[in-house]
């Protein structure tokens, strides 16, 4: 609840955006009106209703980039805000780089030496590199990010359960791209389509050239191509439904342009009742997108609908999809859920031991141990290293009453991972049962002791060796 304040407040500071924007984009108070309708219905301000994110803030940052862009090409303020947000902006998202061509373009109309120019090119750099190093993400990290990026994009790099059902030039993507257009950016994408039309069709190319000489919708335009261009070239393992919030913010410029050239179209005043109603749609529009998700059960159907056995995505997007609705079962409570969720993971993707230990969990918590015995086995043996997979099979072991094996399981998961309450505990039951009763008053006492708010350590002293055990563990903690 409380992380979810943040993408609100991003909203009210977007929402205050929309206006300076709206303002450069028209000239007259009605048609202002009309332009912050539109712009604040776009379909990314689904990012601003309790989104957890990171595209909340990148999507404000861009948004804020272009404001004050759009002031620099009709010559307000010093070229150095733009500069700042623009340096600013990239740390949010590294995908907002594709707006440094703009930037440059701007650079280009400065009546400034070229010194001056070439110093002002290098503080979003130098502001973006100093951002994302006190984040912690060094500069070795930045090419890892970009190589992803360039994976996303290359042809044929999805191999095995990253392999796209179809190609990157082909109709099904082409269907992907206007998706995530419509779902964005509706109106505006009406808007950019009418001006093209109207503007090709102008009466001489002298009235279509003066059309098109604006400072303002050049810079929004070469701000919008790369982004577009990305968004339009990513062949990512999900659908653009499922990943709207990346491709959405991409193409934030592309919105503006749109607007921006829908409402300088000659002759075709965006105000009073055709002003309303482009409103009125951009509202329908991100009303149906928001509401979608108006609950929680509303919320669940469309994202298995998503990635439901007819969905063209990926291995990965099934799976990875499916691992995310079994997490959530089990955050309910709903382990029959969770193992079913588990299963259609593990048939997308069975090469991965994550999904095996996740089913044999689920198959754990409904009791169903000797189904989960061997599924949890052939999750370790893909996956040696995870001491979830021998935390779990020790649980089920000990339920089946197989003490022994249920201790080295236990003593495996604590090697692999941190001391936990619940692994020494569990290591304490099955030492316990197997009759070394010494070690697990020695385990269970630790576990009081350094972790006084874990109840089931002093349960199971207070169980087995009474009152006194329990009592003299707690005054040892209380003193720590």
């Amino acid at each position: 609840v409380t992380a979810g304040l943040l993408p609100i407040l991003c909203g009210v500071i977007a929402a205050i955006l929309f206006w300076r924007i709206a303002s450069e984009i028209a000239s007259k108070t009605g048609s202002r009106w009309i332009a912050l309708g539109v712009l604040a219905t776009l379909g990314v301000a689904q990012l601003y209703f309790g989104y957890i994110e990171s595209y909340p803030l990148a999507s404000v940052a861009i948004l804020a980039y272009l404001w004050l862009g759009l002031r620099r090409a009709r010559g307000a303020d010093h070229p150095i805000w733009v500069a700042a947000a623009l340096g600013i902006a990239v740390p949010f998202h590294l995908a907002s780089a594709v707006l440094a061509p703009s930037f440059l373009y701007l650079l280009l109309r400065e009546k400034r030496p070229w010194l001056e120019r070439a110093a002002l090119a290098l503080v979003p750099a130098v502001i973006a590199g100093g951002l994302l190093v006190l984040m912690g993400y060094p500069p070795s990290r930045w090419f890892g990010a970009f190589h992803i990026a360039a994976r996303a994009v290359e042809s044929g790099h999805g191999a095995g359960d990253l392999a796209r059902p179809y190609a990157l030039f082909s109709l099904d993507h082409a269907w992907d791209v206007l998706n995530a257009i419509f779902l964005a950016m509706p109106v505006p994408a009406l808007l950019l389509l009418t001006a093209m039309a109207g503007r090709a069709g102008a009466g001489g190319a002298t009235e279509r050239g003066k059309a098109w000489d604006d400072p303002a919708a050049i810079f929004l335009g070469i701000a919008a191509l790369p982004g577009f261009l990305l968004a339009a070239a990513l062949v990512l393992p999900v659908p653009p439904a499922q990943d709207w919030d990346l491709r959405g913010t991409l193409l934030i410029p592309l919105a503006v342009l749109g607007i921006k050239l829908g409402f300088s179209i000659p002759k075709l005043p965006m105000r009073g009742a055709r002003g309303a109603g482009l409103a009125l749609l951009g509202a329908g529009m991100l009303l149906s997108f928001v509401l979608v998700n108006a609950n929680e059960e509303a919320g669940v159907h469309r994202f298995e609908t998503l990635i439901g056995p007819g969905a063209r995505i990926t291995a990965y997007g099934r799976a990875y999809g499916n691992e995310l609705l079994a997490a959530y079962d089990v955050d309910r409570k709903d382990f029959a859920r969770a193992a079913v969720h588990a299963q259609r993971a593990l048939e997308a993707e069975p090469t991965n031991p994550r999904y095996w230990i996740k089913k044999g969990a689920a198959l754990y918590e409904l009791g169903r141990y000797d189904e989960a015995i061997p599924i949890l086995e052939e999750g370790i043996r893909r996956g040696p290293a995870r001491d979830d997979g021998y935390y779990d099979l020790g649980n089920c072991l000990a339920r089946k009453r197989r003490y022994p094996e249920a201790v080295a399981n236990y003593r495996e998961a604590i090697r692999l991972g941190n001391a936990r309450p619940d692994y020494l505990n569990n290591l304490g039951v099955a030492l316990y049962y197997s009759g070394d009763t010494d070690s697990a008053r020695v385990l269970w006492t630790e576990v009081v002791q350094r972790w006084p708010w874990y109840t089931l350590g002093r349960r199971s002293l207070l169980k087995h060796f009474g009152s006194a055990a329990a009592d003299s563990a707690a005054v040892t903690s209380a003193r720590g």
